[in-house]
């Protein structure tokens, strides 16, 4: 019987150290992880092994089990979460959509706009769904809640999919947690592509099967190392840092930066990680001190690599209008009206919609 790696899904192999699921041929009877896996968990040491994810062959298989769908969308960064071409692969499954990490938005949010939000993204999307609910990792009260809904729908497999670093396997984690059920913890991390293949968790009334997440270029996880993705990724309550600009430029990190027409004044409130360094600057030389933010230390996160750039303009209408900015932050601007100029990397995703704070001064 072949031995499963609990971590990232693959089968554990005694035969190439540079091939996923290696285990050195000692532990291989004992081994619970592989080698990548039992370094991530243990010393935070990551390999890059998502070439080897066979996702054509993990789809036809999900499709053949003809089961529920559970479809993980991270609530803080919703446009980064949505899957292209979702109908098509799931086209005849049941779907429940689980908006994750529902807590990190702050607790005078009506939540319902959330939901409200997400359905009106999916709809445009022609995403075939049944349900949306609430989900977050610390709430015992919603974990229940998520567990009873899927028993509802008494399909006897179930899959999790999601983009890269929605909280797929952090999700599951917590029903295992839970239930105490007698299962090891699948390795989590904040490095993309860490599940390779299908790891399946028998729940007894149903089998719970993680997957390995979509990798697209429009979310900023894809451009960071580990050290710069913890100053990214929330995993509380956002606090708003609230500040105006007038013929300013805002910096965010050494990543991005956004700035408006002469002599119009803005208030905004940035969503985003606390340890993201925001600096606002007189609107002139612009590159000049954009790649003299690069060079400095202080202000992070920070790329891993060389990218191209590009420079786009948003018209905002006077309504309060929020920009979402694939996982990176989300920027209210209160009735705001003019032309807002972004430099930005040229995948990342940058969306302008109605705010869903409206309710929140």
């Amino acid at each position: 019987m072949e031995k499963k790696c609990l971590g990232c899904g693959v089968k554990l192999q005694i035969d190439n150290e540079n091939e996923v699921g290696f285990v050195p041929s000692h532990l291989l009877n004992k081994a619970k992880y592989c080698q990548r896996c039992f370094k991530l968990i243990h010393y935070g040491k990551f390999k890059d092994m998502s070439k080897s994810i066979d996702f054509d062959n993990i789809f036809q298989f999900i499709k053949s089990k003809n089961p529920l769908i559970i479809y993980l969308i991270d609530s803080f960064n919703i446009d980064g979460s949505l899957i292209d071409g979702f109908n098509k692969l799931f086209n005849d499954c049941k779907t429940l959509v689980i908006a994750n990490k529902i807590d990190i938005w702050p607790k005078s949010m009506n939540k319902n706009k959330i939901y409200k939000f997400i359905i009106n993204k999916l709809n445009k999307k022609n995403v075939k769904f049944d349900d949306i609910i609430g989900f977050s990792s610390f709430n015992s009260e919603l974990i229940n809640k998520t567990i009873n809904k899927i028993k509802s729908y008494k399909n006897r497999e179930v899959f999790v999919v999601g983009k890269i670093n929605s909280g797929k396997s952090s999700f599951i984690n917590s029903l295992i947690k839970h239930k105490n059920i007698d299962q090891s913890l699948i390795a989590t991390s904040f490095y993309p592509s860490t599940t390779l293949d299908l790891i399946r968790v028998d729940f007894k009334d149903f089998y719970l099967t993680d997957s390995p997440g979509f990798i697209d270029d429009t979310n900023i996880y894809n451009y960071l190392n580990n050290k710069n993705l913890k100053k990214v990724i929330n995993l509380k309550e956002v606090k708003p840092i609230s500040m105006s600009l007038l013929n300013e430029t805002l910096f965010i990190g050494s990543l991005m930066y956004i700035s408006l027409e002469n002599d119009i004044k803005a208030r905004i409130n940035i969503y985003g990680n606390s340890l993201i360094k925001y600096h606002k600057t007189k609107t002139f030389n612009l590159l000049e001190k954009f790649d003299s933010l690069t060079n400095n230390p202080l202000y992070v996160p920070k790329l891993n690599n060389i990218v191209n750039y590009e420079d786009i303009d948003i018209k905002l209408d006077g309504n309060r209008n929020m920009l979402f900015i694939g996982g990176l932050c989300n920027i209210d601007f209160l009735n705001v009206k003019g032309i807002l100029h972004i430099h930005k990397i040229k995948d990342l995703s940058v969306e302008l919609e109605r705010s869903m704070l409206n309710d929140i001064k």
